[in-house]
C-alpha cells in the first residue's frame, strides 16, 4: 500500500520538472519523485497510525516549506544532478512525461492488487465468520423444554459470530440435566473451548454419575488442555422428582429436587412462590465457593440440594448481563439483576425472559456474550 502511494504521488516530481523552464533533467525529476512520494507516504502512515499522529504532523508540514529548499541547495551542485540536462528540450519533456505516466501506472496497479488481496481476505474472513455463526447456532441452540412440572426456556446471544457461552439441557425419564457455562473471553477462541466443553459434557452424561464428579473430570481435562488464561465458569443443575415422605400431603409429589453445583459462576437466582398476594417477591442467591473449571486440577465441587415447589423459579445467566453498563459506565451487577427479576412477572417464562432482556438492553450495553435461562416449576399436567 505504501509503495503504491509513494509511486502515485511521486509522479508529482516529473510534473514539477515539466513546469520549469527549461525542463528539468531526469536526475532532478528522480529526486523530486523521492521527496513527493516520501511526503505522501508519511501522511498516509500518520492517518493509519492515529495513535502517534502528533509526532509526524509538524515535520510533514515544515519539511516541504524549509527542508526541501535546503536539501535542493545542498545537492544542486552535485554532478549527478546534471544528468539528463544535455538532452534537447523536447526530449526532456518526453522523458518527464514518460516518468510521470510510469509512476502513476505502477502505483495504481500496486494499489489495485493490494485492494483485491484485502477483498479476498475479507471475503474469506466473512465466510469463516458465517461458518462460525452456523457452528455456534448448532452447538448452542435455544432451549424450550418441558419436563414434568418444569419448563426450561433460554438462549445465548453471542457478542460476535461465535461466543463462549454454553447452555445445554438433556432430559431422560427420571431426570433433567441443565448446564450453563461461560468460557473466558469471547469470539472464535472461546467458542472452540465451548464446543469442546459441550462434547465432554455429553460424553460424561452417557457414563452416569453425579454432577459434582463430572465437573471434577471436566475441570481436570480443561486444566490439562487449555492455556492458563483459558477457563470456564459453570453451573450444573440436576432435576429429579422428589419422593414425598410418609405422612406428607399428596401435592408434595409435584415438587422437584434440584442438585445445584456452581463452579466459579455468578450465583443462581431462586424466586420462591408467594405465600400470600401481598408478599414481596425476592431472590435467593445460590452460589458456591469453587473456582472456575480449568484453574486448579484438583478443585473440589460440592452440590447443594434444594426443593422446588409449584410457582418457584430459577434464573441462570452469564456476566454479559450483570456487566452491562449504562452511559455512566455503571454496571447492572447481581443486585441490580436480582431487583429487576423480583419486579418481573415470572408466571410466563417466555414473556419474563423477553421483558428482562428488553429492560436491560434499553439502557445498557455489553460487549460480552449474554445468556439468560429461566426454569419455572408449574403444576404438572395430569397423566393419561
Amino acid at each position: 500500500m505504501y509503495l503504491g502511494i509513494a509511486l502515485m504521488f511521486g509522479s508529482m516530481g516529473p510534473m514539477i520538472g515539466l513546469l520549469q523552464t527549461p525542463a528539468a533533467g531526469w536526475s532532478i525529476a528522480l529526486v523530486l519523485t523521492a521527496l513527493s512520494g516520501s511526503l505522501a507516504t508519511g501522511w498516509a502512515f500518520m492517518f493509519q497510525r492515529r495513535r502517534w499522529w502528533f509526532l509526524l504532523l509538524i515535520p510533514l508540514i515544515l519539511f516541504p516549506i524549509f527542508g526541501i529548499p535546503a536539501l535542493m541547495r545542498l545537492i544542486w551542485e552535485w554532478p549527478v544532478m546534471r544528468l539528463g540536462t544535455g538532452m534537447s528540450e523536447t526530449a526532456r519533456r518526453i522523458t518527464l512525461i514518460a516518468m510521470a505516466i510510469t509512476w502513476i501506472s505502477l502505483g495504481f496497479t500496486i494499489i489495485v492488487r493490494y485492494i483485491a488481496r484485502i477483498e479476498r481476505g475479507g471475503a474469506r474472513a466473512k465466510a469463516e465468520l458465517a461458518l462460525a455463526a452456523q457452528i455456534h447456532a448448532s452447538l448452542v441452540p435455544a432451549i424450550d423444554t418441558a419436563w414434568g412440572p418444569l419448563r426450561v426456556l433460554g438462549s445465548s446471544d453471542p457478542s460476535g459470530a461465535m461466543g463462549g457461552d454454553l447452555i445445554d439441557a438433556v432430559a431422560t425419564d427420571d431426570r433433567l440435566d441443565l448446564f450453563l457455562a461461560d468460557v473466558s473471553g469471547h469470539g472464535v477462541r472461546a467458542g472452540v473451548v465451548m464446543g469442546m466443553l459441550k462434547a465432554m459434557l455429553r460424553t460424561a452424561l452417557r457414563e452416569g454419575g453425579e454432577p459434582s464428579h463430572h465437573l471434577s473430570t471436566l475441570n481436570q481435562v480443561l486444566a490439562e488442555l487449555c492455556e492458563p488464561s483459558m477457563f470456564a465458569t459453570g453451573v450444573w443443575i440436576r432435576f429429579s422428582r422428589a419422593e414425598p415422605a410418609s405422612g406428607e400431603p399428596a401435592q408434595s409429589r409435584n415438587c422437584i429436587t434440584a442438585q445445584v453445583v456452581v463452579a466459579g459462576h455468578p450465583p443462581v437466582l431462586l424466586v420462591r412462590r408467594l405465600a400470600t398476594p401481598t408478599e414481596q417477591q425476592a431472590c435467593e442467591l445460590l452460589g458456591g465457593d469453587s473456582l472456575p473449571l480449568g484453574v486448579v486440577p484438583a478443585e473440589p465441587f460440592a452440590a447443594r440440594t434444594i426443593t422446588l415447589a409449584p410457582g418457584d423459579t430459577l434464573v441462570l445467566y452469564t456476566d454479559g448481563l450483570t456487566e452491562a453498563a449504562d452511559r455512566d459506565a455503571r454496571q447492572l451487577g447481581i443486585e441490580g439483576l436480582s431487583d429487576l427479576i423480583a419486579r418481573t412477572d415470572l408466571s410466563d417464562p417466555s414473556r419474563a425472559r423477553r421483558d428482562i432482556l428488553a429492560s436491560i438492553r434499553a439502557t445498557r450495553t455489553s460487549e460480552d456474550d449474554q445468556t439468560l435461562v429461566i426454569v419455572r416449576c408449574a403444576k404438572p399436567e395430569p397423566r393419561v
